[in-house]
């Protein structure tokens, strides 16, 4: 549960930018999960870490995303997540029940 927590307050927006190749104006990019009809940003970051896109309302924290865009389950999302920013720990990730 710390972990989790810890991974949490990873700033998302660095997150996104870094691992993902998102380009942010501000606090909005274009939202990975839909087409495009515009070059109109529509996934907005928040100030408590999480993000919605007004165009096809997903919305979520860095473990979400990870989960939509990538196609995986939490624990492999979690872990990608941890991998990424040289946090695993292996021995919690092996007590997580999907």
């Amino acid at each position: 549960k710390e972990l989790l927590s810890r991974l949490k307050e990873i700033p998302l927006q660095h997150f996104l930018e870094s691992h993902y190749g998102l380009e942010f104006k501000g606090k909005q990019a274009l939202c990975p999960f839909h087409p495009r009809k515009s070059n109109t940003p529509s996934l907005t970051i928040y100030e408590d870490r999480t993000f919605y896109c007004f165009s096809c309302r997903t919305r979520g924290d860095i473990i979400n995303f990870v989960e939509k865009h990538d196609s995986v389950d939490f624990k492999t999302a979690v872990e990608k997540v941890a991998i990424n920013f040289n946090k695993p720990n292996h021995k919690w990730l092996d007590k997580i029940t999907v």
